[in-house]
């Protein structure tokens, strides 16, 4: 029964060497083509893994369904209209296992919105996001819930972080100002991902800038990391981030030179990437975003290739 909806287990080894003479090798544990039906992956772009359920969802775009998978890689079932998803862009949890769906503007509504659900999928809520300037064109991307229920959304128009309180209350917005090359006048940028980790601290990541910016618990800058480019230890166009506090590993998707780029947890060098241009397993066409498991499997969107691609990483010495 689980042939029909997900293909054997491929198994792909890559050694890296790295700038601290660490070798890594890079298992492809498995690709998901099918659905809950049984059809075909139309354009999957987000992921997210629930570490409180043992489960990940995946995006299906434009078709407009989360589908609901469990960690034996089996999708077991699907959301839609019928539970008010209709422009579902971004997916995290809370502490109490509260799931918040982002959604873009409907032809019936004029602004974006997050939708909660318990950890059942019953629907609880909707936040819509109104009370902000330039709310009403404000283009959703990303969203993340912090430990004490703060909510943090990042998309176009509205430059920085919009942060809102537990309840869905409008707070501040996050500004940064940064560069893309040297001697260029600093501009507030403008992010594509933001993730929160273990360690309660903030990434920020800028398609424009081609940089992540990681930020404390309390909220201010410990360092910044990236260089625009289009060669191997550069980022063309970052779209995803995710982060393996255990390992102390950075994971950046890279949508323009189709890889998975690795950076140091404590200092943002490089490290190393997998990946590339192509169709065959381990590669990609125009990866969108990334997550990891409670076992540090990391997860890809392979969006033009209709896959999602499940990674194991480990290092010489674990």
């Amino acid at each position: 029964m689980i042939k029909k909806f997900i293909n054997t287990t491929l198994i792909f080894f890559l050694v890296i060497s790295t700038a601290y003479s660490e070798i890594y090798t890079s298992k492809l544990k498995n690709i998901i083509y099918r659905n809950d039906t049984g059809k075909n992956l139309f354009l999957p772009t987000t992921v997210f893994c629930n570490r409180k359920n043992d489960e990940f969802y995946v995006i299906d775009s434009p078709k407009a369904r989360i589908i609901l998978y469990n960690f034996n890689f089996f999708p077991y079932y699907s959301i839609g209209k019928g539970r008010g998803i209709v422009k579902p862009v971004a997916i995290s949890v809370n502490n109490n296992g509260s799931i918040y769906v982002l959604q873009s503007k409907s032809n019936s509504g004029k602004y974006s919105k997050i939708t909660i659900f318990t950890s059942s999928w019953i629907k609880k809520k909707d936040i819509i996001l109104n009370d902000f300037k330039n709310a009403d064109r404000f283009t959703v991307k990303s969203l993340a819930v912090s430990e004490k229920g703060k909510i943090y959304i990042i998309g176009n128009i509205v430059k920085g972080v919009v942060v809102l309180n537990k309840n869905g209350n409008f707070l501040r917005i996050i500004h940064v100002k940064d560069t893309v090359q040297k001697g260029e006048k600093p501009m507030e940028v403008n992010f594509s991902d933001v993730y929160i980790d273990k360690n309660k601290r903030f990434y920020f990541l800028s398609e424009e800038t081609s940089k992540v910016y990681v930020f404390s618990s309390k909220e201010k800058l410990i360092f910044k990391a990236g260089i625009k480019g289009g060669t191997p230890g550069k980022l063309s166009r970052p779209r995803g981030i995710a982060v393996d506090y255990k390992k102390k590993l950075i994971y950046i998707v890279d949508y323009m030179r189709h890889i998975v780029q690795c950076l140091d947890y404590n200092t943002g060098k490089y490290m190393f990437e997998i990946g590339g241009y192509g169709a065959s397993p381990g590669y990609f066409n125009y990866p969108t975003d990334i997550d990891i498991d409670s076992m540090g499997n990391i997860y890809v969107t392979d969006m033009f290739n209709k896959r999602v691609q499940i990674f194991e990483i480990k290092s010489e010495n674990q």
